[in-house]
């Protein structure tokens, strides 16, 4: 994950009364004796008192005495198991932590587990610090090492990395107020980057395991939407909210990719802690949570009144409320999963609007060429057009039976112009025309529905010589259940009878996609 823009918005330069005495007390560890230095390594050190809180003690005090009179306390629906909270500074998110922090005040809490952002470490699976505290204005907040230690020895996909903490303020911003809530507790502080299904389960499983064995609360790190206009921010903020809210994380998945690919201006990240969020959600379902409470949403162009380029901030609770059905979010089982570079997802799209071009200049179909080898591999893909949104021609083969380069440009062309339920694309309608390729895992057979995953899975049926094929994201963005996904793919895809499905002469396949967008190359003026 690239390094986010520092959010903090004040220099705080009036908070910095206690800089001399901080330089004074640094000297006296640099030259102090031996065993000091070695205690001094095992805590980390504030990164960003200053500039996202006060780093005088007196100051950062009186802050959060202010922020929390502000924040009203939550009610809360039922049993917490996990809080969702924004990072940035505390001018501007600062209420809205403090309400979700509120949750916690005079429970009995041991663990405080925080999934924080990784902004300055681009990491799979997650990072964890192994010392004995972190340290800020107010004293130190101890980690806990037992946790921490088991996490690393259980857990393959978290891994340490010192110097991804240095700058990191994800997690940092966020001990303050446990100092102040969860005085009692022991902090395990982990970071994520952008993070693989199996190392977002892996690492889920991990810490709930953990978790059930203590007096725990897990804590994701994040803010929402970066950089987009306030309106487009709440609009971009309210659909992944009602994700995370439905406790849905393959839904906020297909999401974010699709709101990714409309080419929102300023837009830069739909949440910037998004597998962080995953995998607390995860995490929260197997420690019992069902249901998602949103506790306050806002975002900086409520503090700032500048509308034109905002961040968005939410806390939320994910509870546990007696009488409810539990949340269950089906893990996948398969090994199905198509991996391609951001470059080599590009030389595709690049590939698809220009076999797209010769069509329309010459009516044939470009050779293209490549010297990408795994361009060279063989899968069943997928060419997708849209313009404002709209279908306007999809085409696939679920057969691999060309190198993925060659299969893309001529998919690109049979979705322009053979798709029987559009019109042939035209030239001037080019600029206008989103490109999406779903690149599919090999079809695998199953015997059993049940085995099926919403929104991770697509699907193909097949009985005598009828087939019929929906891509993952059809039930993601129907919002339809299982039963009713497979009426509609039997009848509308296959012309079967609905429930075709339920016979075991019908044959069921399912398969992973990878899905990527380019987006027109240019915005036609008005």
């Amino acid at each position: 994950m690239r390094p986010r823009q520092n959010n903090s918005g004040l220099s705080w330069l009036s908070w910095r009364g206690g800089v001399l005495l901080g330089v004074a007390a640094a000297l006296v560890v640099v030259f102090g004796c031996g065993s000091a230095r070695e205690n001094q390594a095992q805590i980390r050190p504030p990164a960003v008192a200053g500039t996202f809180y006060p780093e005088n003690q007196k100051q950062l005090n009186e802050i959060l005495k202010k922020t929390f009179f502000k924040a009203p306390p939550p009610k809360l629906a039922g049993e917490l198991k996990a809080l969702l909270l924004p990072h940035a500074g505390y001018v501007y998110s600062g209420v809205i932590a403090a309400i979700g922090m509120k949750a916690l005040a005079k429970r009995d809490i041991d663990t405080v587990y925080i999934i924080g952002t990784a902004h300055y470490a681009d990491v799979g699976g997650a990072l964890i610090w192994q010392g004995k505290a972190f340290r800020t204005p107010l004293g130190n907040y101890p980690v806990d090492l037992q946790a921490v230690r088991e996490l690393l020895k259980t857990c393959p996909d978290i891994h340490l990395l010192p110097r991804a903490w240095v700058k990191e303020h994800s997690v940092e911003v966020m001990v303050p107020f446990l100092q102040k809530v969860a005085p009692q507790a022991k902090l395990v502080p982990l970071l994520m980057g952008t993070s693989t299904w199996e190392e977002i389960w892996s690492i889920a499983e991990a810490i709930a395991v953990q978790a059930k064995l203590r007096k725990a609360v897990i804590i994701v790190s994040s803010d929402l939407s970066h950089y987009p206009t306030y309106a487009d921010a709440k609009v971009i903020d309210k659909k992944m909210l009602a994700s995370a809210l439905k406790m849905k994380p393959y839904q906020l998945d297909t999401f974010d990719r699709e709101i990714m690919s409309r080419g929102i201006p300023g837009l830069s990240c739909t949440i910037c802690g998004l597998s962080a969020l995953k995998t607390t959600i995860i995490a929260a379902s197997l420690l019992g949570a069902n249901q998602g409470q949103l506790l306050h949403y806002a975002n900086s162009g409520d503090v700032t009144n500048d509308k034109k380029r905002v961040v968005g901030y939410a806390a939320a609770a994910f509870v546990q409320v007696e009488g409810q059905p539990a949340v269950r979010v089906e893990k996948p089982r398969d090994n199905l999963e198509v991996k391609l570079t951001q470059d080599q997802k590009q030389e595709l799209l690049n590939i698809a609007r220009a076999s797209i071009t010769e069509g329309l200049a010459t009516g044939t179909q470009m050779m293209p060429t490549t010297t990408q080898q795994e361009l060279l591999e063989r899968y069943p893909i997928f060419v997708t057009l849209k313009r404002d949104g709209m279908l306007q021609g999809c085409i696939g083969m679920t057969q691999a039976r060309l190198p993925l380069y060659q299969a893309v440009a001529q998919m690109a062309c049979a979705a322009a112009f053979e798709d029987p339920r559009f019109k042939p694309l035209k030239a001037e309608e080019l600029p206008y025309t989103d490109i999406e390729i779903s690149v599919l895992s090999p079809l695998k057979k199953i015997d059993d529905p049940a085995q099926i995953i919403l929104g991770i899975h697509g699907v193909m049926v097949k009985r005598g010589d009828r087939t019929g094929l929906f891509l993952p994201q059809v039930a993601t963005e129907t919002g339809w259940s299982k039963e009713v996904f497979l009426n509609k793919l039997c009848q509308q895809k296959a012309q079967l009878p609905p429930d075709a499905w339920r016979d075991k002469k019908t044959e069921l396949y399912v398969f992973r996609v990878l899905s990527f967008t380019g987006p027109a190359p240019e915005t036609p003026g008005p």
